[in-house]
């Protein structure tokens, strides 16, 4: 096969960009990675979760609790679990996400979502909007309107 100079040319083009698309395309998905602060108004609950990635799906656990224990000083646990041989384990280090993955062309995250506040894990849909994720948890089909939508502010480090 005879290469022109157009052809060889493109070829190089090619190949140097290809590489540059594709991180782009990975660190588009990858913004949601990091630490975010939640405050639950109905709990009263002040909370931090990191979001990180896992192969090439996103999880998410809390990682910070500013009241990480009991009135009787004990660790708070997952009280509400609907799986009863859950309900011993700590808030601290629970998983939230499990699995999200990013939908280019909705540019979003999708996947699911666990509520410890009242043991219920939901369908969601995520999003980042300037500093914060917005976080749709809903049942069914997500046009059904049986949803609600919360809202984590994104912060540059873990908090102790």
């Amino acid at each position: 096969m005879k290469y022109t100079r157009k052809t060889s040319a493109f070829l190089l083009l090619f190949f140097l960009c290809f590489p540059i698309c594709a991180l782009f395309a990975q660190s588009e998905s990858d913004k949601i990675v990091g630490y975010y602060y939640y405050f639950e108004p109905k709990e009263k609950e002040h909370s931090q979760v990191q979001v990180y990635k896992s192969g090439d799906k996103y999880k998410a656990k809390v990682i910070w609790l500013k009241e990480p224990n009991t009135k009787d000083g004990k660790p708070k646990t997952d009280i509400f679990n609907k799986d009863e041989s859950k309900r011993n384990r700590t808030i601290m280090g629970i998983t939230i996400f499990d699995g999200l993955t990013y939908n280019t062309s909705k540019k979003r995250w999708e996947g699911s979502i666990y509520d410890p506040a009242n043991g219920d894990s939901f369908s969601c849909a995520a999003w980042i909007e300037g500093n914060t994720l917005k976080i749709k948890g809903y049942v069914g089909a997500e046009w059904m309107g049986i949803n609600r939508t919360i809202t984590w502010t994104k912060e540059t480090t873990a908090r102790k």
